[in-house]
């Protein structure tokens, strides 16, 4: 599981990177509380985009208070990238970009 923490205070948009194997599946949240809380509000809706050149499977997308979670997994090699945008009840939205980088191990060769 990847937990990311946006920084509420920030002036640009936060780009986080990870990386994982191809097929496989990793949880990402994002923990929107100290935005909602730095707005005095709540976030009401959380939506999940595939915005990069590797396709992303997407799933489980569940919102419990502030923490947005998500299932990641891609079935290709290559960088990916998510557009995780929390809308507040107050109607402000607060968008978090995570770069994925997909690995395939069975590429590797030792000798």
């Amino acid at each position: 599981m990847k937990r990311i923490t946006p920084n509420p205070y920030r002036n640009d948009s936060e780009t986080r990177k990870y990386s994982q194997v191809i097929d496989g599946t990793m949880e990402y949240k994002v923990d929107f509380f100290l935005c909602a809380n730095a707005r005095s509000t709540s976030v009401s809706s959380v939506t999940w985009e595939d915005d990069g050149s590797t396709d992303l499977t997407i799933a489980n997308e569940t919102l419990s208070g502030d923490i947005a979670s998500a299932d990641v997994s891609s079935r290709s090699s290559g960088y990916g990238s998510l557009k995780v945008t929390a809308t507040m009840a107050d109607g402000s939205k607060e968008v978090q970009f995570i770069e994925i980088e997909i690995h395939d191990p069975s590429w590797k060769r030792y000798a």
